[in-house]
């Protein structure tokens, strides 16, 4: 099965900045889910903004990563996430004209349980995201020599790190949430100060989702005692 992705045409320089940063961003964000898994999927719907795509890319830390992009598909499908770090920058590149590409999919089968809902979502509370990336710094020095996921020994995968709670919500960040967002680069420090008032991360629940929303990304895990299920390496 393929499927079409099309960019928006950009009239101007800025909206072409506006329509490539997404695009180079996603680039980088699907290279280091295939530091951590080669194999790693990606999975491409219409997102529920108009005029956007939701790409889901597998890790094996229990966690999908989401980049939202600017365009339209034809239809979801499921790829081999190595081709599309080529394919993202090829977009980038162009980003003043229209421009398509072909996305080759027919890997659905490979894609265990169903997406998280669009919609649905219970705001737990905000961290900033300076405390992820000083656990991630402390779990990456700790575990300097360890081949786990993310370079994080199972021990500490499977801790909690940061307990979160609302009056109707608790949610605890685990060992595997700290890897996935420091390592996937999604909650890293901007580059521009006037986005330094930005420099949080959300965290949502459902029954059976675990939302977490960084400035550069979001990943979703499966919540425990739900019904959720996401992808893992063979």
């Amino acid at each position: 099965m393929t499927a079409q992705l099309t960019v928006p045409t950009a009239n101007d320089s800025q909206t072409a900045q506006k329509i490539a940063g997404p695009y180079q961003r996603a680039a980088l964000s699907v290279e280091r889910a295939l530091s951590m898994d080669d194999n790693a999927l990606a999975r491409i719907r219409p997102s529920v903004t108009e005029g956007a795509v939701d790409i889901f890319v597998t890790t094996p830390l229990h966690s999908v990563l989401v980049q939202r992009v600017p365009g339209i598909v034809s239809s979801e499908t499921v790829v081999a996430a190595r081709d599309l770090p080529a394919k993202l920058r090829e977009i980038a590149g162009e980003a003043a004209a229209e421009e398509s590409i072909q996305l080759t999919g027919g890997m659905d089968f490979m894609w265990t349980g169903s997406l998280p809902p669009h919609e649905g979502f219970t705001v737990v509370d905000f961290v900033p995201a300076g405390d992820i990336r000083s656990a991630h710094a402390a779990m990456g020095k700790e575990n300097a020599d360890a081949a786990a996921p993310g370079g994080v020994a199972r021990s500490l995968l499977e801790q909690d790190v940061v307990t979160l709670a609302s009056d109707k919500e608790q949610v605890a960040l685990t060992g595997r949430h700290i890897a996935a967002l420091g390592g996937l680069g999604i909650a890293a420090k901007p580059g521009d100060p006037r986005m330094e008032e930005y420099d949080l991360v959300r965290v949502s629940v459902t029954g059976s989702w675990i939302r977490i929303d960084a400035l550069f990304g979001t990943i979703y895990s499966p919540r425990p005692g739900g019904l959720a299920r996401v992808p893992q390496p063979s």
